[in-house]
């Protein structure tokens, strides 16, 4: 595999990693990826949503329009 290739791939993206602060969210886990994203010139950034938001569909739900619409600018 070209793994140059792939990070040269990654790095002209950017990447929006989004958690809650609900039951069932493990922000450590978001954090730690946007560590090894950084450590690898790998763009990104980390978006904390407030304790009403849950590791759970409804939240995504919330999520997903907002984060499309800016993948659509």
């Amino acid at each position: 595999a070209d793994e140059s290739g792939d990070l040269a791939r990654l790095r002209s993206r950017f990447f929006v990693l989004a958690t809650g602060q609900g039951r069932w969210e493990d922000q450590g886990e978001t954090w730690k990826m946007a560590r090894i994203l950084g450590q690898k010139a790998i763009p990104n950034r980390v978006d904390v949503w407030s304790t009403d938001y849950d590791h759970d569909w409804p939240t995504w739900r919330a999520m997903l329009p907002l984060y499309l619409d800016d993948l659509a600018d």
